[in-house]
């Protein structure tokens, strides 16, 4: 059983990573981003209390996220594993889901850090853009779409989240850091703890992470 944290800042690439290793090991890509926007979209009382903190850039409060997600752990589909992405971001989620595991008699998950410049942080998320319709992402330089503001798959508007504004992706980028520091330091002792470099090609660091887990397991 794979169970695989992916850390790092917005715009390091954990959720591309993530759905490629997900694919590789046949196990689901739980996302943070992904299950609270499902929920704001939806008007579910999870969603309407975070929306707020997400539209100024803040974290969503660990109670709130820590429920949902070891929720989301305890269904079947993660039965054989799951990889863990924007989850855990605080040194107290970290603590829960230790307890998780322990309560549930599981080791501990891999912790994979993926560590980027911030110059390189911002170019990529200001310039993503998301489908109104499907959420496919798309980047105004890395990756356009086939028609201008066009999604290639539905034909669907695109839109630049509220949260990826220069002005919200800063303030993103400093709250993170007052956060990473404390959660890197909690799980560095572990010996499941690795760090690599968010700047490489996307394929390249696939393959350099699935190295280091076949080796690791």
């Amino acid at each position: 059983m794979l169970k695989l944290i992916i850390l790092g800042p917005p715009g390091a690439g954990k959720g591309t990573q993530a759905i490629k290793l997900a694919k590789t090991y046949r196990i689901p890509h739980i996302s943070t981003g992904d299950i609270l926007r499902d929920n704001i979209n939806r008007g579910t009382n999870l969603g309407e209390q975070a929306s707020g903190f997400i539209k100024r850039g803040e974290l969503v409060p660990d109670n709130l996220i820590t429920k949902i997600i070891l929720e989301k752990l305890d269904g079947e589909e993660c039965n054989l594993g799951y990889i863990l992405d924007g989850f855990p971001r605080t040194i107290w989620q970290a603590k829960k889901l230790d307890d998780y595991f322990r309560r549930i008699k599981q080791n501990s998950a891999f912790v994979i850090n993926i560590k980027v410049d911030d110059n390189i942080l911002v170019d990529r998320i200001t310039g993503r853009r998301t489908c109104q319709k499907c959420g496919a992402t798309y980047h105004i330089i890395n990756l356009p779409p086939k028609f201008e503001n066009k999604c290639n798959i539905c034909r669907g508007n695109l839109v630049q989240r509220p949260d990826d504004k220069i002005n919200v992706i800063v303030n993103r980028l400093e709250v993170f850091k007052l956060q990473i520091k404390k959660l890197e330091e909690f799980y560095s002792i572990s010996p499941n703890y690795q760090i690599f470099d968010g700047s490489e090609e996307p394929n390249n660091l696939t393959k350099k992470i699935a190295k280091y887990l076949c080796c690791s397991e």
